[in-house]
C-alpha cells in the first residue's frame, strides 16, 4: 500500500509541474497602431498588471512570411517598428511575460502600412505682404512634394506640382489675408494624403520692406564646392543648417574666386576688386593703401561691424570693424587670439568652438536698433586639419568619394602641374584626408546651427542676409594634382548660398550665372541701400 502512494504522489508532483511554471498572466489588450507612415509605424497596448516585460514582433501579412522578433524586452507599452514596407499588410503582435521568461502568447493587431506618408511640421516662417515661405519635413525618404493654398473662404485651391526641396516660396499673395495652405509627399506614381491645412495671414506690403538688413558672410577655407547636398555632396554627410542656407534662398551653381588662393580671395570680398587692382596678388603681399572696404563703407552708413576668424596672411589687423577677434597661423587647438587689437592671449580650445563663442558675444554687443554686419571667416577645413575631438568617429564607416578621375594627365598639360602640384598620395589615404575634411566640417555645422538659433531667437532671421561660401576650392587628387591655385575646376570652383527671402524665393537655383568673390561686397551694398 506504502508503494501505491508513492507512485500517485510523484505523478502528482510531475503532472502538476508545468501548470506552476507556465505564465498565467493574459495577454495585452487595446493593441493599436495610431502612427504610422510608409515606412514605421507605431504599436501601443494597455498595461498588464504584474508583466516583468513585454514582446514585439511584426511580418508582412501572408501565410508564408516570416516573424521578425524584436530582442529587447520592453517595459514600456509602445513600440515604434521602422524599416516596413509601403502599401503592405503587416501583422504586429504583443505579449506580456512573467519573470520567469514565460507567456501565454501574442495579442495581434493588422495595419494597412501606406504607400506614401504625408509630410510632417509645416510651418509658415517667413510672412511678407505678397509671399510667404513654407517649410515641412519628408517623411519616409520622400523628395518630391505637391503643395496647395488658397484664400480661406475660397473653394479653390492652387497647387504647385514636382517641388523638390521641403522649402517653398509663395508669391503674388493678398496683403492682410488669411490664407490656408497643405501638402503632400509625392511617391512614385502614389501620392499621400493632404496634410492638415495650416492658416496663416499676410501681412501689409509697404511694412515688410527692409530697408536696413543685417548681414552675416560665413567663409569657409579651402573647402570645395562638392562637399554639401545641394551641390552634390554625399548624403551621408549631415549639414542641414549649412543646407538650410540654399534651400530656403539661392544656391549659385557656378561660383569661383577670382584668384583662388587665401589672401587674394578675401580682399576681392572686402573691395570686390580683382587682385590685380587691389594689390594682394598672393599670400605673400599686402593690399594698396586706403581702399574702400565694404565693411567700412556699411559702418560709416550706420552699420555695426565685426569679424571673427582668419583676415588674411599679410593684411594686417582688420579694418572697418567696430569688433574684431583674429588669430594667425592654421592652428587648430589653444591657438593665439588678438581681439580688438588687445593683447594675444591663448584660449584654450578648439577653434571652431572658440570662434563660434566669440561670434555669438559680437552679436550680443549689437547695439540696440542698430544693423549689423559680421564676417565670420573660420580657418576650418584648411591643413593641417584637426577635428574637434566629439568629431573624430563621424562618419568612419562611410565610403569616401574618391575622384573619378584619379589619374595623371598624360598629355596637353602644363609641365608645372606635377613639380608643384603632384598629390603623393594613394586611395587609402585620399580616402583618410577626405574623412577629416568631413569630420571637421560637423564643427562648421554645428557654428552655423547656433547662428540660426540665435537670430530665430531674436526675430532677426529673415531680416538678415546669410552669405555662405569659401575663400577657394582644393584639388585633393583630380588628375593627382594638389592644391588650389591652379585653373582647374576642383580648385576654382566654391560653394555659394545666400539667404534672404525679400531677395531670393526657397529653393531658387541659378545654373546659368557665374558669379564671383568681387561680386559679394556690391550685392550686399546694394542690399543695404
Amino acid at each position: 500500500m506504502k508503494q501505491i502512494f508513492t507512485i500517485l504522489f510523484l505523478g502528482s508532483f510531475a503532472y502538476s509541474t508545468p501548470s506552476f511554471c507556465q505564465c498565467t498572466l493574459p495577454k495585452p489588450q487595446n493593441v493599436n497602431v495610431p502612427t504610422y507612415s510608409s515606412c514605421d509605424a507605431t504599436v501601443t497596448w494597455d498595461e498588464v498588471p504584474g508583466a516583468a516585460y513585454y514582446q514585439v514582433k511584426s511580418k508582412p501579412y501572408g501565410a508564408n512570411s516570416q516573424w521578425t522578433v524584436v530582442p529587447e524586452h520592453l517595459t514600456s507599452l509602445s513600440y515604434k517598428f521602422t524599416g516596413l514596407m509601403p502599401n503592405t499588410f503587416y501583422v504586429f503582435a504583443v505579449a506580456s511575460y512573467c519573470a520567469n521568461g514565460t507567456t501565454i502568447g501574442f495579442k495581434q493587431v493588422r495595419k494597412l502600412i501606406p504607400a506614401c506618408s504625408v509630410p510632417l511640421d509645416l510651418q509658415v516662417k517667413s510672412v511678407m505682404g505678397a509671399g510667404a515661405t513654407v517649410y515641412w519635413t519628408p517623411q519616409c525618404g520622400a523628395t518630391t512634394f505637391n503643395l496647395r493654398y488658397k484664400l480661406y473662404n475660397s473653394p479653390n485651391w492652387t497647387i504647385v506640382y514636382g517641388i523638390t526641396t521641403p522649402a517653398y516660396t509663395i508669391n503674388g499673395l493678398a496683403p492682410l489675408s488669411d490664407y490656408s495652405i497643405g501638402i503632400q509627399s509625392v511617391c512614385g506614381s502614389d501620392l499621400s494624403w493632404w496634410s492638415t491645412s495650416t492658416i496663416f495671414t499676410t501681412t501689409n506690403t509697404a511694412a515688410s520692406v527692409i530697408t536696413k538688413p543685417n548681414f552675416l558672410l560665413i567663409v569657409l577655407d579651402d573647402a570645395r564646392y562638392d562637399t554639401y547636398q545641394p551641390t552634390g555632396g554625399p548624403a551621408w554627410f549631415q549639414s542641414p543648417s549649412i543646407n538650410r542656407i540654399a534651400n530656403e534662398g539661392a544656391d549659385f551653381t557656378y561660383a569661383f574666386p577670382t584668384t583662388s588662393q587665401c589672401a587674394p580671395s578675401r580682399v576681392s570680398i572686402y573691395t570686390g576688386l580683382y587682385a590685380h587692382h587691389h594689390g594682394a596678388l598672393n599670400n605673400l603681399t599686402k593690399m594698396k593703401d586706403n581702399l574702400p572696404l565694404v565693411q567700412q563703407i556699411l559702418r560709416d552708413n550706420g552699420y555695426y561691424t565685426g569679424f571673427v576668424g582668419k583676415y588674411g596672411q599679410y593684411q594686417g589687423e582688420p579694418e572697418g570693424f567696430d569688433w574684431w577677434a583674429v588669430t594667425e597661423g592654421n592652428v587648430y587647438i589653444d591657438a593665439l587670439y588678438t581681439i580688438n587689437g588687445g593683447p594675444d592671449t591663448i584660449i584654450p580650445g578648439h577653434i571652431t568652438d572658440i570662434y563660434e563663442n566669440l561670434a555669438l558675444e559680437f552679436l550680443n554687443t549689437v547695439p540696440e536698433g542698430k544693423p549689423f554686419v559680421l564676417f565670420y571667416f573660420t580657418r576650418v577645413p584648411h591643413a593641417p586639419t584637426i577635428p574637434r575631438e566629439e568629431d573624430m568617429n563621424l562618419y568612419a564607416d562611410e565610403i569616401m568619394p574618391l575622384p573619378d578621375n584619379f589619374y595623371k594627365y598624360t598629355k596637353d598639360y602644363p609641365s608645372y602641374f606635377y613639380n608643384l602640384h603632384n598629390w603623393g598620395y594613394n586611395e587609402a589615404l585620399t580616402d583618410s584626408l577626405r574623412l577629416i575634411e568631413f569630420q571637421s566640417l560637423a564643427g562648421a555645422e554645428e557654428n552655423v546651427t547656433a547662428f540660426f538659433s540665435g537670430m530665430e531667437a531674436k526675430g532677426i532671421l529673415d531680416s538678415t542676409m546669410i552669405i555662405f561660401t569659401s575663400d577657394n576650392g582644393f584639388l585633393k587628387g583630380e588628375h593627382k594634382l594638389n592644391g588650389k591655385q591652379i585653373a582647374q575646376e576642383e580648385s576654382i570652383r566654391v560653394p555659394l548660398f545666400i539667404r534672404f527671402p525679400a531677395w531670393f524665393p526657397a529653393g531658387s537655383t541659378y545654373v546659368d550665372k557665374m558669379a564671383a568673390n568681387i561680386d559679394i561686397a556690391p550685392t550686399m551694398l546694394e542690399a543695404a541701400g
